[in-house]
């Protein structure tokens, strides 16, 4: 027991530690093996449509923020360079 600490909560303490334990003994396949004998099916779910919106919509949004400002800006710094460099 240690010092100031009740002795109930050592034990509570030493009881979740035997659980977490306990739950990572198993392997995660044998809890898919496990559950496919039983007869169970997992079946594929599509993401979350506001997750899906959200990925879309900021990769729209760089896309978007390249064509409409970065290039045109880059354009024309390339004709000003341009006719520096080629003017008589």
């Amino acid at each position: 027991m240690l010092r100031g600490v009740p002795a109930q909560r050592c034990e509570l303490a030493a009881a979740r530690r035997r659980a977490h334990v306990q739950m990572m003994a198993v392997p995660p396949g044998l809890v898919l093996a496990a559950a496919a004998a039983a007869g169970m099916t997992f079946e594929a779910q599509a993401p979350p449509l506001g997750t899906s919106l959200a990925v879309l919509g900021s990769t729209g949004g760089v896309l978007a923020y390249w064509w409409l400002v970065l290039v045109p800006s880059e354009r024309r710094d390339l004709a000003k360079n341009k006719n520096k460099v080629c003017a008589p």
